[in-house]
């Protein structure tokens, strides 16, 4: 009989181990059930609390219900350990042994103890207190919640399923109109569900807003947690969602495809594809042109503007990026096809800004600056073509328009620094264009940009005295153009270095 009874505790004690296996690790989702004080003391917590064990974090999750299926339910997840949590056994952390032990770790629960520095309303102060976690007794909007985060819902054939990104408002229920800046959301659908998240904490916790019984009445109506929204389909990748507010107003939120921060997918191991904005996708476009296409290049500026929202100053200044890009690979090759590339791609994307300011996106002053060295890229390739005249005409006109600004906001407060790009802007034209123009007339204006704007001829006088050099060069002065190199390389010795091959200087008297 005692060896019978010796088996069975042996028995019982190597299943007790088995099930509480030291290399075993939490993993996943688990809800808190009681907590242990120093003392023996045991309590049934009164609020929703769980924990994530994550690969590379611990996560903190608190938990609302929504009193009813009208409501929204909430829940903050905060990354609450930076490190992955990891079985240590019911023994001393840290170098003062008040470190988080883990322990009684199996697949269905473990035991956090942690040391109490900083909330006396939960025990006494410079105590341990433990808290027991496990699998079962999980709320169900919190489990699909998370189902959601990890991206493994079943795939429904609504159109709405899966990652969407709130980018903007529009004044239109078709998204018409001048779109505004709105705080970034994130929205998840499943076939009953639907999950807004939010940023906190500077990205270090995220909240979440739940609505249980989502019903899509249709592809265009929906209800969520009781609420009607009508949806207009952009395209199928973007739509306009409108709704009542608590005020009574309806407002108009242009939604597009994209998953949460890399950050957090790193943290649910998912791979949803972020949305990339149009200041992105325009800088995809600048890439693609100095890679050598062209056409992804207008395509990713067509998606920067027909899709995206694009900031129509970085618009510009991508434009005129491709541009000048353009330009001085024809220069380089001296190849008429090569102009003509570059005349038409400055013809087609201004009219493309001239329609995008149109349809509400007003020009600041660095926009219009960048619109005045393309139609002078325009112009100059032009010229370039074998059409002389007609570029030539097209430069004066330019020249005009700039003057004109000048005259037209020299005399208005804080339009300072949009004057000084002006008077820029003439100094680069007659740079690039004083074969065109003329030795004379350039040399006339660069004396009377010498005197005006002292502070750009200045800033730049490497390029004025160049300017000055080529026309010396133009006009067979080669040692008055000869001094005029000594001096720029006196100012800055590698100046020449940096400038392209088919500089008039640098081809005369090198480096």
């Amino acid at each position: 009989m005692k060896k019978i009874l010796y088996l069975a505790i042996a028995a019982l004690m190597t299943l007790n181990l088995t099930d509480m296996k030291a290399g075993e690790d939490p993993h996943g989702l688990y809800h808190l059930k009681r907590l242990i004080y120093q003392n023996g003391r045991t309590t049934v917590p009164a609020f929703q609390q769980y924990k994530y064990a994550a690969d590379s974090v611990g996560l903190l999750v608190m938990c609302q219900q929504a009193p009813t299926a009208n409501q929204w339910g909430r829940m903050q997840i905060e990354i609450r350990e930076n490190y992955p949590l990891k079985n240590t056994g019911e023994t001393p952390q840290g170098p003062d042994g008040h470190g988080t032990q883990i322990f009684n770790v199996n697949a269905n629960q473990f035991y956090f103890k942690w040391y109490n520095q900083q909330w006396p309303s939960m025990s006494k102060l410079n105590e341990f207190i433990t808290e027991v976690y496990a699998k079962d007794n999980i709320n169900p909007t919190v489990a699909k919640a998370f189902s959601m985060l990890e991206n493994k819902t079943a795939p429904s054939n609504n159109k709405l399923d899966g990652w969407w990104l709130r980018i903007a408002s529009a004044p239109n229920p078709d998204g018409s109109g001048q779109r505004q800046p709105v705080q970034t959301l994130w929205k998840a659908y499943t076939s009953d569900m639907s999950i807004v998240v939010y940023m906190l904490n500077n990205g270090n916790a995220i909240g979440c807003n739940t609505a249980i019984g989502t019903k899509y009445e249709n592809d265009t109506t929906i209800y969520e947690a009781g609420h009607r929204c009508d949806i207009h389909w952009i395209n199928k990748d973007c739509h306009a969602l409108t709704f009542v507010q608590e005020d009574n107003t309806k407002l108009t939120e242009i939604w597009v495809r994209g998953g949460l921060p890399q950050t957090w997918q790193d943290i649910f191991n998912t791979n949803v594809p972020l949305y990339k904005d149009g200041n992105k996708t325009i800088i995809d476009a600048v890439k693609s042109a100095m890679e050598g296409n062209l056409k992804q290049a207008e395509a990713s500026l067509a998606e920067a503007t027909d899709e995206k929202d694009a900031n129509i100053t970085n618009l510009c200044i991508g434009i005129y990026v491709i541009a000048a890009n353009l330009f001085q690979m024809a220069e380089n090759q001296g190849d008429k096809q090569n102009y003509t590339e570059c005349h038409d791609f400055c013809k087609r994307q201004l009219q493309k800004i001239n329609d995008y300011a149109d349809a509400g996106h007003t020009p600041d002053a660095q926009a219009q600056a960048q619109i005045h060295q393309i139609e002078i890229l325009k112009a100059l390739a032009t010229h370039r073509t074998g059409k002389t005249e007609e570029g030539k005409q097209q430069l004066e006109e330019r020249k005009s328009i700039i003057d004109a600004e000048i005259n037209r906001y020299k005399n208005v407060a804080g339009m300072e620094s949009y004057i000084n790009s002006l008077h820029y802007l003439q100094l680069w034209m007659y740079s690039q264009a004083y074969d065109i123009l003329g030795s004379f007339q350039t040399i006339i204006m660069l004396d009377a940009l010498t005197l005006m704007a002292p502070a750009i001829t200045t800033a730049n006088k490497p390029l004025l005295l160049n300017t000055y050099a080529n026309c010396h060069l133009l006009d067979g002065k080669q040692e008055e153009a000869k001094k005029l190199w000594q001096q720029i390389k006196n100012l800055n010795p590698n100046y020449f270095k940096s400038q392209p091959a088919n500089n008039p200087l640098k081809k005369a008297f090198g480096e």
